[in-house]
């Protein structure tokens, strides 16, 4: 398992734990970063480029680091 902010261009993953404060989770929550949702990763370079829920959005690396997610192979 690893961090958003970690996680490699092209892959999928699945989000094991969104932590930090009330705020940061409650703001990655409404976006859909919810545990056991899947998100595939468009472009990480520093801020990360992602597709959750069928929406594409851009997390900051600080907001990133509190989402833990799990490797599920090639994004396709």
């Amino acid at each position: 398992m690893k961090t958003l902010d970690l996680a490699e261009t092209g892959k999928e993953y699945e989000i094991v734990e969104v932590s930090g404060g009330r705020g940061a989770v409650r703001n990655l929550r409404e976006l859909g970063f919810l545990p056991g949702r899947r998100v595939r990763v468009l472009k990480n370079w520093g801020s990360v480029l992602v597709s959750v829920n069928g929406a594409t959005f851009v997390v900051g690396g600080g907001l990133a680091r509190k989402v833990v997610v799990r490797d599920v192979g090639d994004a396709a």
